[in-house]
């Protein structure tokens, strides 16, 4: 690396890692440049959007690292990502100072559902929203980052995030399309609301997702058989449908207990819209989430 160069290791994914450089930009170093090409590629595709980051150009020399393998990036020290937020007002969950994070989400659920309106309205889905690939600022603005598995729709794709993908597409998570973003939006607005829950699904339901997850052939078997839905279906349905009464209650009284009105009208307004919309088999789109909160 040339000596002038201050590189700092910020991220780590599947198909490489992040590092800043003199923390001015940054670069995602692949493992393979077929990989690289695809995500800026994808970046390229969404750069009309101020939701996601920049792709700069630059001639800087890494190592003996190929210019073919480096993607270089804007880079904001001031944003952390959703899962450092996450952790942060869940260690204040049911204490006053937990409103400030609550009236910060709202904000940064209404960045993320106008970002996913964005995709839906280009036929883009990103199949792998989780809060590790959400970055935002201290004011709840955000940048969506990952973006290696954004395709179009109908160009065969598997919905990669586990914990974070909807019941949906736990079934069938070889054809991603409009509805799978927001059913991850969803189980994020529950693991901010009702840290505990999302946590106790994810318990409950590990072993048939694991099934899914032996090999994607074996899955992809399962699935030409319809065993897996089948199997799902009758574990999983009756579960989150008993699930269900309970987040709605429990949801209800956390939403009560908030002092600010005007904020708990609108956790109460996105509760609503994603309970109706997200948390069936069958999800809504974006366009429709939003239109139900405008």
């Amino acid at each position: 690396m040339t000596a002038s160069l201050q590189r700092k290791k910020i991220g780590e994914g599947v198909y490489g890692e992040v590092f800043t450089i003199n923390d001015e930009f940054a670069v995602k170093i692949f493992e393979d440049a077929d990989d690289c090409t695809t995500e800026k590629a994808a970046y390229n595709h969404v750069r009309a959007s101020s939701f996601f980051l920049k792709i700069l150009q630059k001639t800087v020399s890494i190592d003996d690292i190929p210019p073919n393998r480096m993607m270089f990036m804007e880079y904001y020290p001031t944003m952390e990502t959703l899962t450092v937020f996450m952790k942060k007002a869940r260690a204040v969950w049911g204490h006053p100072r937990w409103e400030k994070y609550c009236d910060t989400f709202v904000k940064i659920f209404h960045n993320i559902l106008e970002c996913l309106v964005f995709l839906t309205n280009n036929e883009f889905s990103h199949n792998d929203i989780k809060p590790d690939n959400i970055l935002i600022t201290p004011d709840g603005d955000i940048k969506l980052i990952d973006l290696g598995l954004l395709r179009k729709y109908g160009i065969g794709n598997e919905v990669v995030t586990i914990w974070w993908r909807s019941l949906r597409d736990t079934h069938n998570p070889y054809d991603p399309d409009d509805k799978t973003d927001i059913g991850s939006l969803w189980l994020i607005t529950l693991e901010f609301l009702l840290p505990w829950q999302h946590c106790d699904i994810q318990e409950i339901d590990k072993g048939l997702r694991s099934i899914a997850l032996v090999s994607r052939m074996e899955s992809r078997r399962l699935m030409d058989n319809h065993i897996l839905p089948e199997l799902t279906n009758l574990a999983l349905i009756p579960h989150y449908g008993r699930k269900r009464g309970e987040m709605v209650t429990s949801l209800t009284g956390i939403i009560a207990t908030i002092d600010n009105k005007l904020l708990s009208q609108k956790l109460s307004k996105i509760v609503t819209a994603l309970i109706t919309m997200g948390m069936t088999p069958i999800p809504s789109n974006p366009v429709a989430v939003l239109e139900s909160l405008t």
